[in-house]
């Protein structure tokens, strides 16, 4: 979080990482703080934030995006960005059973953003 505002601060933001690589599509693994601040600093840009994934999406039913359980189908996106840092790998492994996309810790785009 501290390097978010770090980029911000130098007037980078986020969704040039997305830009750089032509993704147009993303969907947001974990929707707890950390998940939510990334959603609203990729909310007016020009990449598709097409849903959330969460263990609990019923508690996330007030905001205005899809928001998907861990069961659910989901539909395809370029890239799912995995907010609960510390259960990256595990998490990064479900995932790609279950759908074929890139998988990326938010962790990982803002060290590389940062750098």
């Amino acid at each position: 979080l501290n390097e978010m505002f770090a980029l911000k601060q130098k007037g980078i933001f986020i969704q040039e990482f997305f830009k750089k690589r032509n993704i147009k599509t993303i969907a947001i693994y974990g929707f707890h703080y950390l998940g939510q601040r990334f959603y609203y600093e990729m909310l007016n840009s020009d990449i598709e934030i097409k849903y959330v994934i969460d263990r609990n999406k019923y508690l996330y039913n007030k905001y205005e995006i899809k928001v998907y359980g861990v069961e659910d189908n989901w539909d395809q996106v370029d890239i799912m960005v995995v907010t609960p840092i510390f259960e990256f790998y595990s998490i990064k492994s479900f995932i790609e059973k279950r759908i074929v996309c890139e998988v990326i810790s938010i962790e990982d785009i803002l060290i590389e953003m940062y750098m």
